[in-house]
């Protein structure tokens, strides 16, 4: 009786799984209503680069939860992703993401207009030298980043001859360096080294985004770390494009010019809440995992059933 009731439990769970494993995006991205759309006016130039270009490389940092980040399956998402969802539904260019494996490579690839543009850049005086830049379409608040036990409260003066991490690249650092030179910069691959660093004492502070470094902390359980400051900075997003392809740039921007307060404050709801985007990111069971711990735990109370059956006739065959 028992193993009937076994198989069919296990038959269940199976069928149960198997009827949820439909693939489905991890985050859905924000799009406003086609009826709603602004479409911008194009001019001759930007239609005819719409015409001869219709997939375009975008250069991405894969690694800046909310902004823009890879999911498990690989598809990059996050505020940016939505926003160049938004600018495809209104040009019907493809995008396709490139990721280079530092600053300095996606830097060379876009002067050398192998990748078209860079998607959420911080503005900064070379930047506008070197690139194309958009005006910026989010912003974001850069905070301090400290020891909780050394340092429970931080602000710029504090860090006057003092080590920061930083990560290479970012924009942040130009400020930093031009209106607080004493500051020793200590350059990191990402915010999530650069955040490690300022844990194992190599760095009293690190600034970055509040949403990216809150969740960075909380995902890689870096508890000793918090909010130990602000600074006079925020990460303004905006999109750098190759000089290779001005007519690109009209385009970027008149299709940016379009998102709505409305829209805008979507995406602050979807990517920028405490907790709204972890599922994007954190690590999940896939349905084979989850069918292996059911039938695990399931053969344990098989186990133990018959165990016990074995009891019960060992005693009664004693007695």
């Amino acid at each position: 009786m028992f193993h009937c009731l076994f198989y069919i439990l296990i038959h269940s769970i199976l069928w149960t799984e198997l009827e949820s494993t439909e693939i489905v995006p991890v985050i859905q991205p924000i799009l406003p209503e086609k009826s709603t759309l602004n479409r911008p006016a194009f001019d001759d130039a930007e239609r005819l680069f719409l015409a001869k270009n219709p997939e375009l490389k975008v250069g991405i940092d894969p690694n800046r939860v909310p902004f823009g980040f890879l999911s498990q399956n690989g598809e990059f998402q996050g505020l940016s992703s939505d926003v160049l969802q938004h600018i495809s539904s209104l040009t019907n260019l493809k995008f396709v993401p490139v990721v280079s494996r530092s600053w300095q490579e996606a830097n060379d690839k876009l002067l050398s207009g192998e990748l078209h543009f860079l998607e959420g850049l911080m503005l900064t005086p070379n930047r506008s030298r070197d690139y194309l830049m958009t005006r910026p379409y989010f912003q974001s608040p850069v905070v301090l980043f400290s020891s909780k036990a050394e340092t429970p409260y931080l602000n710029m003066i504090d860090l006057n001859t003092k080590k920061v991490s930083v990560v290479q690249g970012y924009g942040s650092n130009d400020f930093m360096k031009a209106d607080w030179p004493s500051i020793q910069q200590i350059t990191f691959e990402n915010t999530l080294t650069a955040l490690r660093a300022v844990a194992q004492g190599e760095a009293v502070a690190h600034p970055a985004s509040l949403t990216l470094g809150n969740f960075l902390i909380a995902e890689h359980r870096l508890h000793e770390l918090h909010v130990a400051g602000e600074t006079p900075y925020f990460i303004n997003l905006c999109m750098g494009v190759s000089k290779h392809y001005p007519e690109l740039h009209g385009i970027l921007q008149k299709s940016l010019d379009t998102l709505t307060e409305q829209f805008k404050e979507e995406l602050r709801q979807k990517w920028l809440n405490p907790g709204s985007f972890a599922q994007a990111s954190t690590v999940k069971e896939t349905s084979s995992e989850r069918i292996f711990i059911l039938l695990f735990f399931l053969a344990l109370i098989l186990l133990i059933y018959q165990f016990i059956t074995i009891q019960k006739l060992k005693s009664s065959h004693s007695q």
